[in-house]
């Protein structure tokens, strides 16, 4: 008896490791078209075996799942306690059932949450939090930061916690924090969130914006150029002259200005540090980012002429000239193709909309923004690929495999309960390039639909090796080049990073795009058959299975067996040959 009874006793001190608690938090989000709306996320915690669980009304995506089980494990090591000894459950609260709740952004509210619970400490009603979080506790951007900092203005929260603002972002956010009572709180890693979340509720908070400004990495080696790989580092250098004369165009006055101005010049010397160091995708995209951050710095947001920026963005889609493909200059024509289809799409989204508020017309300027750099850098890849001349490639025979990587794409997302929102947009646009026969954009997009939510996860402990071998590898193909070098610079500047890791594997499929593309052009490529689920988003287009399969084929007498028919030959003739065996026995 009295062993029964310490055995009991030695289980019940175990399991009271683990408190019984429930502690919520306030998460802005935006739902819908763009609409930023204030939840909550509920952390209820009890005695378990380590089991993560998630509510699912309403339905809640990979991504906020893989996003739970990161913020529960980092709050568990960040209190010193044992994740084993608990269950922990996950709910969101005050989304509509049918609302798919989808992406990292509150990965930092459900680890703040969860430590607070594992702690017995309160939480502060009037603060709200939205940034992913890292495995090492660090703190990572999100999407949406003006609307969701709208939203929690409006349902009277004092403080916002939130990643790094980006230039813009804080430009937009100052005229909000100059009308409401919110303050801003750039949080880099967990213990900066903790200090303000337990502080008494109504404690004054002030602002930390701190402009980005980065150094390159000091190891940074430079990357292997060629000819082909040449012809990009005119592009990128047009893109850094032109910010060099924007630079200089514009006025500032007061201290922040000052600073800001100087960011700028700080960013412009990194991109032609980058540009001597063959980065040139890194150096050209750079560029086209701070481009839009210099232009939005210099735009009057009290009267943006939000109807004058519209029509010159149409009038550059209307007169540009799309190149012909050709069998020399595809990877730049399907370049062109990209561009020129995000900003016809950016456009016509910010058409459809009536911004109501300062901060969404700033949004609306910032987007349009894009839609017009956008076109001009197709302009320049369409001149380099009519440069280069070639023989023109039938639409017909790049018809079937742009279909098939739709497809891909689409079982992709599908497969992760419809994937990210950005997964989502470049997907669209690859069926809209489709709709139009720009074959070779369409790959291109939906390639990198598909491998941003197949990367997803793929690591998981084995990050090292898998970048490096992906640092390493040799590619053929202009674009799969670029974004080995993009990834490769990522890695180096923020280790064994996501993000980094899935730049590289998109180098990886663009290569594998890129033999599919020239099999195709020369006629060598053997179609994939019909798919049997016959299911589909797009009716229009053909059911097939995905790219690089195919059905292997074998020649008996002289006919084709397809695979079932060669494994029935076979079994056949292998009775055939057991049973003239046997009688030879006897």
């Amino acid at each position: 008896m009295r062993k029964l009874f310490l055995l009991l006793l030695i289980v019940s001190l175990s399991f009271a490791a683990c408190p019984t608690a429930v502690r919520t938090i306030n998460v802005p989000a935006v739902v819908g078209d763009s609409e930023g709306k204030l939840l909550r996320i509920e952390v209820s915690m009890k005695p378990g075996t380590g089991i993560i669980y998630t509510a699912i009304e309403p339905n809640i995506g990979i991504t906020t799942q893989i996003s739970q089980q990161t913020a529960a494990r980092y709050a568990f090591e960040a209190a010193n306690r044992d994740l084993s000894e608990c269950d922990v459950t996950y709910r969101v609260l005050g989304s509509p059932s049918k609302q798919l709740v989808e992406g990292p952004s509150a990965g930092l509210a459900m680890a703040v949450a969860t430590f607070a619970a594992l702690k017995d400490e309160p939480l502060r009603r009037d603060v709200a939090i939205t940034g992913t979080i890292e495995q090492d506790g660090s703190v990572g951007p999100v999407g949406g930061l003006v609307e969701k900092a709208s939203a929690a203005a409006d349902m009277g929260i004092r403080v916002l916690i939130s990643p790094k603002q980006e230039v813009y972002e804080h430009l937009i956010l100052s005229r909000l924090v100059e009308k409401t009572n919110i303050t801003i709180f750039e949080a880099t890693r967990l213990v900066d969130a903790l200090q303000i979340v337990f502080a008494p509720e109504g404690t004054q908070v002030q602002s930390n914006f701190t402009l980005p400004v980065r150094a390159l990495p000091s190891n940074l080696l430079a990357a292997p150029s060629d000819s082909e790989l040449e012809l990009f580092r005119g592009i990128a250098n047009s893109l850094i002259e032109k910010n060099a004369g924007r630079i200089g165009a514009v006025s500032a006055t007061d201290t922040d200005s000052k600073n800001i101005r100087a960011y700028f010049e700080s960013e412009i010397a990194n991109h032609k540090k980058l540009l001597e160091l063959n980065y040139f995708f890194t150096a050209a995209n750079s560029a086209f980012l701070l481009g839009a951050d210099i232009e939005f710095f210099s735009t009057d947001l009290q009267e943006p002429d939000i109807a004058g920026r519209e029509k010159a963005a149409q009038s550059c889609l209307l007169s540009s000239t799309a190149a012909t493909p050709t069998d020399t200059n595809w990877q730049w024509a399907a370049a062109a193709q990209l561009r020129r289809s995000w900003s016809a799409k950016k456009l016509n989204e910010t058409a459809s909309k009536d911004p109501e508020g300062s901060e969404q017309t700033a949004v609306a300027v910032r987007d349009l923004l894009f839609v017009q750099n956008w076109c001009e850098v197709s302009r320049l890849f369409d001149k380099t690929a009519s440069s280069l001349g070639g023989t023109p490639i039938s639409g017909s025979s790049l018809e079937p495999l742009a279909s098939e990587y739709i497809k891909r794409a689409s079982d992709a997302l599908q497969a992760r309960d419809g994937g990210s929102t950005d997964s989502q947009w470049h997907l669209s646009v690859a069926r809209e390039m489709y709709a139009r026969g720009d074959y070779l954009g369409a790959i291109f997009d939906s390639t990198y639909a598909y491998t941003m939510e197949s990367a997803t996860g793929e690591l998981e402990g084995n990050e090292s090796q898998s970048m490096q071998d992906l640092r390493s590898a040799k590619y053929k193909y202009l674009w799969a080049k670029i974004y080995r070098d993009h990834g490769s610079y990522l890695s180096t500047e923020q280790g064994d990073d996501p993000s980094a890791y899935r730049i590289l594997r998109f180098a990886s499929e663009l290569e594998a795009a890129g033999k599919d593309i020239e099999s195709a052009m020369n006629g060598k490529r053997i179609p994939s058959q019909p798919s049997s689920t016959n299911e589909s988003n797009y009716p229009n287009l053909p059911q097939v299975t995905g790219p690089h399969i195919i059905s292997p084929v074998i020649t008996v007498g002289g006919k084709d067996l397809d695979t079932l028919g060669a494994i029935l030959y076979v079994i056949i003739v292998s009775l055939g040959f057991m049973i003239f065996y046997r009688f030879l026995k006897r």
